[in-house]
């Protein structure tokens, strides 16, 4: 970080030094309002001076930690208070609260600041008391009132935060004042521009006359923040290590808004180097280091196609490599080089593909993967942030009808127009606004000379007349009847206002949030289908195979119940069709899985290509090219295709039809002919079949991948960069913006995002590692974190949030409500009653619970609750190399709980999930599930830890917590997984843990105790509010130690206690906590 200092010398216009002032500036914040035309003249602002206006001001002066410091005023213009409603949608706030709290999570609120920042250097100002004659006019002040008078030097300008954000506030005079800046008066004839671009102002402060001049002095400005990172971005792996090593200090401050591109670019660059760039460093230096191994024997050693090394690790080398080796002996890849003389570096004789064996008794455990691949990752990422150099190219100028030139070295004359949008595109991924866009002036570009619809901007001498933020009609559809047909995937209760909220999107982004189990998925599909059907071909993306999968599949399931609506009564030429939706994979996954679909119509999922090293493929069959295919090749083993599936996907299957040279393949696909028998030529069938691939992809109306496969395949890449006219992002939360830069590119293409800030966070591996001289690893780890989602919610763009709990039963929502979701008023909707069907198995489990336990407090009438299994003296072994927690006691109990209920109830256990924080629970579980004593449970699901599952769901969710007071909450105490884990069911939910694992609930416990699996007759525990620190020192993900908050896990405990639903099981046996 840069060290920051106070001034040696004042700025040229800063007045002298005040006597006995203090030796560095304090954040000074305080009520304000402007006199136009002498002390006597008109007030602009002062509400809380009770002037009588209609809106507040602030005289600031910030000074605060990895910040440019400035001086200036704040003005805060009040929200509508029935903007949600009314589809404007609600703001949050990131970058200030109160203005002086920075937050990592966006903050509800009620108004919109725009603050206008004084030039560093070129102003000056005097300060005076008020004459008492004029205090009448300011009957609200607390404080006494001063006059400072501020005068800008010729040929400086202000800065202005905040200017051009979207705004609503119906019926108040502000939204013609922030709407037409220009011409619509604020009081008297003067308008909120003519006020912005005053040459001097006279304030009246609420505040000591006396202080005012040491609080509100540029003297104690310290020099202007700079990350020291230079000017160049782009990808240079040369420049990296001394770079790093020359600037290490603590962790930056998370930014919510770039003072300039370049800031920008070197946050979200660095964020991306800095969190691979050591591991990537220590895998080198492994490399050259060599330890004597030697092979296991084993029977049918000539035949074997696995082998088992033993490496033994020396103390210096696990000491040395401690934090990369925690990380990539979780199941990292590595490749294995073996010497015959460690020597002779020449003497390489073989490198095996390896990945590292975690116990010993559960072989089948293993992972693998591929040597490490930093280059390629990094790569797209940080060219992605670099598209948003203000000299970078259009990315996709074909999407524009533009033609790059042949000669890559030439540059490309982009319209001013396009050039435009770029800049408004900057302006929004900075987050402060568009003050110099909308004013004409673009950061680091020449001069647009561009007549635009709204305003000319060829004319510098002209009067600046700012024209109004673009706006996006995602509904933009001429057949009304089909847009009542999409609505009606909406609630009744939230059509209007989703309809208000999409047909009005400010430069086309809309955002979508709410908690689990509200349908923000449903409600982006909707959206989406809207843009494709106004916009054109949309691209849609989220951050992991599972979640794409689940978006295309809903796109798909959305589609079909629109067109079957809209079509119904109609006849053959007034007829919608769907869209065509594909879930693209890897060409080469796909073509493998299509192969054995032609040998075996029926194999479905299980078609993925796999191997003994690499693991299953992520490849699924529904929605896949390979699908497609199947069923333009008429395949018995897909659906056939549907009158109204797209009538491009009808071309393509009437031309596979007629086409000759496909006939062998079209008999092999239907059955007519079996794989032994085929008669094509088999050195063409891929050519074939990737020719087929291609005019999917070339048809299809909206494709679906994760963000990196649009990079990895070019055919994809061409359809991204010339035929998506929008963009849209489930999971979005959990998506880095560098992912989402690569996908969306940097013309502003319309663009949805949906998702929960509120849920996992993008990973970010070094978030809190130091190195040996306490210096941060990753200096940018809380800039990383925030997603696209957060940061567009943190710059307070307008979102549109759900209100209707979809998927759990009445009561199940509580917890994470009271915890999680204070803000947000919320109802069950009508699936949510307990004593429909879709709730039979949280019935059943609450009937079973008050049997079995008699003790425990029943649910309300009309309700399901979750219940707590405290498992008294549990032990968890911790292993020592990646400080992961397993817990044999915890597993058994619930194991053998889920048993006895499943088999006295007479339920499907494959309607029941178990999740787990830790990797090593995962792995005991499904070892354990192997024993006899749990047949019963052979169908359900295999467990899973919470960062596999979310966005995934069961009919009741058993929680195994994994931990015990002893070691410690772990990370059990990360606020996001826990809200995970805690709304993945529908109808039940059962959380196996220690009660009083924060060591803050040992108090009042209840006198009626089990043992063991048969007499589990636990009382709950009546605790009172504990009295103790908010934080604990816990370990992280990788085994890192910090402190943490602790709160939400307590209070979760507490909600437990409190509402009776504890049940206390002693273990059988008790053992000492060990390290495996």
């Amino acid at each position: 970080m840069a060290t920051q200092t106070p001034s040696s010398a004042a700025p040229p216009s800063a007045p002298a030094p005040v006597p006995g002032a203090k030796a560095a500036a304090k954040p000074f914040f305080r009520p304000c309002a402007i006199l136009l035309g002498g002390l006597d003249g008109h007030i602009f602002g002062g509400k809380d001076l009770g002037s009588g206006s209609e809106f507040s001001m602030t005289l600031v002066s910030l000074t605060y930690v990895d910040t440019t410091s400035w001086m200036g005023f704040g003005m805060d213009f009040p929200l509508g208070t029935e903007n949600e409603n009314e589809g404007f949608g609600m703001c949050h706030d990131g970058k200030f609260y109160l203005w002086t709290h920075f937050l990592c999570s966006p903050q509800q609120t009620d108004k919109l600041r725009i603050c206008v920042r004084f030039p560093r250097g070129k102003f000056s100002r005097t300060v005076s008391p008020l004459d008492e004659c004029h205090f009448l006019r300011f009957p609200g002040s607390k404080r006494g009132l001063t006059v400072v008078d501020v005068s800008i030097e010729d040929g400086a300008e202000v800065e202005v935060d905040g200017f051009g954000l979207p705004f609503a506030n119906s019926g108040h005079p502000s939204q013609a004042w922030l709407r037409y800046p220009a011409t619509a008066p604020v009081v008297g004839d003067y308008t909120l521009l003519d006020v912005i671009q005053k040459r001097s102002f006279t304030f009246v402060v609420d505040h000591d006359p006396t202080d005012v001049p040491r609080s509100w002095n540029p003297i104690f400005y310290p020099p202007p923040f700079e990350l020291p990172y230079g000017a160049i971005h782009d990808w240079n792996p040369e420049r990296y290590p001394k770079q790093l090593a020359d600037n290490q200090g603590p962790q930056f401050m998370p930014c919510w808004g770039f003072d300039n591109d370049d800031a920008h670019l070197a946050t979200l660059t660095q964020a991306q180097v800095q969190d691979v760039w050591s591991l990537y460093e220590a895998t080198l230096e492994m490399k050259e280091v060599k330890l004597s191994a030697y092979f296991v024997d084993q029977d049918d050693l000539d035949s074997a196609k696995v082998f088992f090394v033993v490496v033994p690790l020396p103390a210096e080398f696990q000491l040395r490599f401690k934090d990369a080796w925690r990380r990539l002996s979780k199941g990292s890849p590595l490749t294995l080089d073996v010497y015959g003389n460690p020597e002779d570096e020449d003497d390489l004789s073989q490198q095996l593909e390896a990945k590292i064996q975690d116990q010993p008794k559960s072989i089948e455990l293993f992972r693998t993967a591929h040597p490490i691949g930093a280059s390629d990752l990094l790569l797209r990422k940080v060219n992605a942030v670099c598209m948003f150099h203000p000299k970078a190219a259009p990315t996709n100028p074909l999407a524009f009808g533009l033609t790059p030139p042949e000669d890559p070295k030439v540059k490309a004359t982009v319209p001013p127009e396009l050039r435009l949008r770029m800049s408004l595109h900057r302006d929004l991924v900075r987050g402060r606004g568009f003050w110099n866009t909308m004013r004409g002036v673009f950061e680091g570009d020449e001069y647009l000379s561009a007549s635009l619809e709204q305003v000319s901007l060829a004319d510098r001498d002209a009067p600046y007349v700012p024209f109004p933020l673009p706006t996006v009609n995602l509904l933009d559809i001429k057949d009304r009847a089909f847009v009542d047909a999409l609505m009606q995937e909406a609630l009744v209760d939230d059509r209007e206002r989703f309809e208000r909220y999409l047909t009005n999107r400010p430069l086309g982004l809309g955002i979508i949030t709410a908690g689990p189990g509200f349908g923000k998925t449903t409600a982006l599909a909707l959206a989406t289908l809207g843009m494709a059907a106004s916009v054109g071909n949309v691209y849609g993306t989220a951050p992991t195979h599972v979640a794409t999968d689940n978006f295309a599949a809903r796109l798909d399931a959305v589609t079909c119940r629109v067109t079957d609506r809209y079509n119904q009564g109609r006849d053959e030429g007034s007829r919608a069709r769907r869209k065509l939706v594909v879930r693209v994979y890897k060409e080469l996954d796909e073509y493998y899985a299509l192969c054995e679909l032609l040998k075996d119509p029926h194999k479905g999922d299980k078609a993925a290509p796999s191997g003994s090293w690499r693991g299953p493929s992520r490849w699924k069959l529904r929605l896949s090219m390979a699908f497609w295919a199947l069923v333009c090749l008429r395949s018995p083993g897909v659906r056939e295709l549907h009158d109204d599936d797209s009538a491009a996907l009808h071309e393509i299957r009437d031309q596979v039809d007629k086409n000759e040279d496909l006939g062998p393949l079209r008999a092999l696909a239907t059955g007519n002919v079996p794989w032994e028998e085929f008669l094509g030529d088999k050195s063409k069938l891929k050519d074939d079949i990737v020719e087929l691939f291609h005019s999917l992809i070339s048809a299809a109306d909206i494709i679906c991948t994760p963000p990196a496969l649009a990079h990895n395949y070019d055919r994809l890449t061409v359809w991204r960069d010339s035929e998506a006219q929008g963009i849209a992002v489930d999971e979005a939360a959990n998506m880095m913006r560098q992912d989402l830069y690569s996908i969306w590119g940097n013309t502003l293409l319309p663009c949805v995002l949906a998702g929960d800030d509120q849920q996992l966070a993008p990973v970010v591996a070094t978030l809190i590692d130091k190195d040996a001289d306490g210096n941060y690893v990753n200096r940018f780890g809380e800039d990383a974190q925030i997603s696209p989602l957060a940061w567009f919610k943190g710059t307070r763009w307008p979102i549109y949030r759900l209100h209707t709990q979809l998927r759990m039963a009445i009561g199940q929502f509580e917890i994470c409500h009271g915890q999680v979701y204070k803000d947000l008023p919320y109802k069950y909707g009508q699936w949510s009653v307990v004593a429909l069907p879709g709730h039979s198995n949280g019935r059943a489990l609450e009937s079973y619970i008050k049997a079995k336990y008699p003790g425990i407090t029943p649910a309300p009438a009309g309700t399901l609750r979750p219940v707590f299994l405290n498992c008294q003296d549990s032990f968890c072994q911790v292993d020592p190399a990646t400080k992961s927690k397993r817990n044999f006691d915890q597993v058994k109990v619930a194991l053998d709980f889920i048993c006895d209920f499943v088999q006295t109830a007479k339920i499907d256990p494959a309607q029941m999930v178990i999740i787990t924080p830790y990797k090593a629970n995962v792995e005991t579980i499904t070892r354990m599930r192997k024993k006899p004593e749990y047949a019963a449970l052979s169908s359900i699901q295999p467990a899973a830890t919470v960062d596999s599952f979310q966005g995934q769901e069961g009919d009741i969710a058993i929680i195994i917590m994994g931990t015990n007071k002893k070691v410690g909450p772990g990370f059990t105490t990360d606020e996001r997984r826990l809200n995970v884990m805690l709304s993945r069911q529908k109808s039940g939910l059962v959380v196996v843990g220690d009660i009083n694992v924060t060591g803050l609930t040992d108090k009042g416990k209840g006198k009626d105790k089990g043992k063991g699996k048969d007499k589990g007759k636990g009382k709950v525990k009546g605790k009172g509010k504990p009295s103790a620190p908010p934080k604990m020192l816990v370990e992280g993900v990788d085994g890192e130690l910090a402190y943490a908050r602790v709160t939400m896990l307590q209070n979760i405990h507490e909600w437990f206690c409190e509402q009776g639903r504890v049940i206390d099981i002693a273990v059988k046996d008790k053992a000492a906590d060990t390290e495996v």
